[in-house]
């Protein structure tokens, strides 16, 4: 005759099982996020452009993990239209500024895609 698991073996098994689906509380420690559209770097702006487009257009970077991976596009028909920024979730909030600049600042952009697909 077989018997089944005790019952300390169903308790210990009962609270590890409803330890294990609570919600863990998540707290940020260190100085408030900042959240940036824009930035100043040393080189004109067709200049950079036409770096990054070198470095992560269409062949893998020589840089590190995870920048290796990276990938960079222009944001031009008929891969994007003028709206494509309308289907990505932004639950945060942290496109909102981006997304008020007029199209004609967003002419020459690109999107920096990262291995995971996330922008």
């Amino acid at each position: 005759m077989r018997r089944g698991p005790s019952l300390s073996t169903v308790i210990l098994a009962g609270s590890i099982l409803s330890a294990g689906c609570r919600e863990t509380r998540v707290t940020r420690a260190g100085p408030v996020q900042q959240r940036l559209v824009a930035r100043t770097y040393a080189a004109g702006a067709e200049t950079l452009r036409a770096r990054v487009l070198d470095r992560f257009a269409g062949k893998p970077a020589a840089l590190p993990v995870p920048f290796s991976r990276m990938t960079a596009s222009e944001l031009k028909p008929p891969r994007y239209d003028a709206d494509w920024l309308v289907t990505y979730v932004d639950p945060g909030g942290f496109l909102a500024p981006y997304k008020r600049l007029v199209p004609a600042d967003r002419a020459q952009d690109l999107l920096l895609e990262e291995p995971t697909g996330e922008p």
